[in-house]
C-alpha cells in the first residue's frame, strides 16, 4: 500500500492549502466535500481525507490525536495512522505541509511520510495509551 498512500498524500499536498479552518461552516455529514470544494484544510481534516482515501481503497487507516508539547503552542494534534504490510501501523502527519510552505521544499514535503513528531503524545480513544507511534 505504500505507493498508493503516497500518491494520497502527493495529492492532498498539492492540491488543499493548510490553515485555519471555521468548523462551525462545515457541514457534520459531509465535512470532506467541504474539503474539496473549499480546498483547504487543517491537520485534522486532511489527515481524515488520508484515512479516507486509504479506507476506500481497502488499505487499514486511522484517525489519531494528540497534544503538541511545544510551550508556546500547546494544542490539539491530529494524524493519520496506515497499516503498512511489511510495518505495521505508521503515522502520516500533514505538519510537513507547513514545515515545507505548502509542499514546495522536497526536503520537508516528506519528512513526515511514515512518521510522527517525537513532541506529540499518542492517545486512541477510548483513553487507552498506544505508547511509542507506530507500535502495534
Amino acid at each position: 500500500p505504500r505507493l498508493a498512500v503516497l500518491a494520497f498524500w502527493n495529492f492532498i499536498l498539492d492540491t488543499f492549502l493548510s490553515g485555519p479552518v471555521h468548523y462551525d461552516q462545515i457541514p457534520a455529514d459531509t465535512p470532506l466535500d467541504w474539503v474539496l470544494d473549499n480546498g483547504c484544510c487543517d491537520c485534522h481534516l486532511a489527515s481524515s481525507f488520508l484515512v479516507a482515501l486509504c479506507r476506500a481503497r481497502g488499505i487499514p487507516a486511522r484517525l489519531v490525536s494528540g497534544n503538541f508539547l511545544y510551550p508556546r503552542s500547546p494544542t490539539m494534534h491530529y494524524w493519520a495512522e496506515v497499516r503498512m504490510d511489511d510495518s505495521g501501523w505508521r503515522p502520516f502527519d500533514f505538519m510537513s505541509w507547513d514545515l515545507s510552505c505548502g509542499g514546495q521544499e522536497n526536503d520537508w514535503r516528506q519528512y513526515f511520510f511514515g512518521r510522527v513528531d517525537a513532541r506529540v503524545i499518542s492517545q486512541c480513544m477510548p483513553r487507552s495509551c498506544t505508547g511509542p507511534v507506530g507500535i502495534s
